[in-house]
């Protein structure tokens, strides 16, 4: 009987000990396992909520009147291959600011706004439009309104291509008076040429002097 009962106590013992053995590891392993891992659930992805790609921000150049008084403001957004501009003319101050032009073009070409943009008077300026081909000068009314048969812009640079073949049209500098703009040009032989473009006739008159 005594020994029967030893016998006894020791599988308790043994038991016992085991029984903390598989209760340890088993609590090791379920805390190194992620559950869905025991209970054969696949895991899933948390939802993430689509957000909006941030909206462009429109790149803004000015330029100031020489007298100080007037100011040209260009403001380009590209989207989607697109650029679209729009010009206002304000007082230096930036009061009394009015969008007197608006335009959208390929993104392969750019406006921008030239150092000497105004005609003396502030009744005109020009921009340029920056191409794989090259620059045209675009001639506007600071009023916004039109020239003749509605063109809402002279371009200088394909006005001169067209009627001076023999020269090749290389840069529009700046104004020489209220309605003149210099155009520089080479020759056939590469020789400088320089004329006015007057406006708002479009006539070109060629000049002894080179500018």
């Amino acid at each position: 009987m005594t020994t029967a009962r030893k016998f006894i106590e020791i599988d308790t013992i043994i038991f016992l000990v085991v029984a903390a053995i598989a209760g340890v590891y088993f609590a090791y392993f379920f805390h190194q396992t992620p559950f869905h891992l025991m209970s054969g659930v696949p895991s899933q992805e948390p939802m993430v909520s689509p957000t909006n790609p941030p909206a462009p921000t429109p790149v803004t150049s000015s330029q100031v009147s020489p007298d100080g008084t007037k100011k040209i403001t260009l403001q380009t957004l590209q989207q989607s291959g697109v650029n679209a501009y729009s010009v206002s003319i304000a007082n230096a101050d930036d009061s009394n600011s009015s969008v007197v032009y608006t335009a959208t073009g390929s993104a392969t070409e750019h406006w921008q706004v030239p150092f000497n943009t105004w005609s003396p008077d502030n009744n005109y300026y020009f921009l340029e439009d920056v191409t794989p081909n090259g620059i045209n000068a675009l001639v506007f009314k600071a009023s916004g309104k039109t020239f003749a048969n509605d063109q809402p812009y002279l371009n200088v640079t394909e006005e001169f291509k067209n009627r001076e073949p023999n020269y090749n049209y290389t840069e529009t500098t700046g104004w020489a008076s209220e309605t003149l703009l210099i155009v520089n040009s080479t020759n056939k032989s590469g020789d400088k040429q320089s004329f006015w473009f007057e406006v708002p006739s479009k006539a070109i008159i060629p000049l002894a002097t080179d500018f």
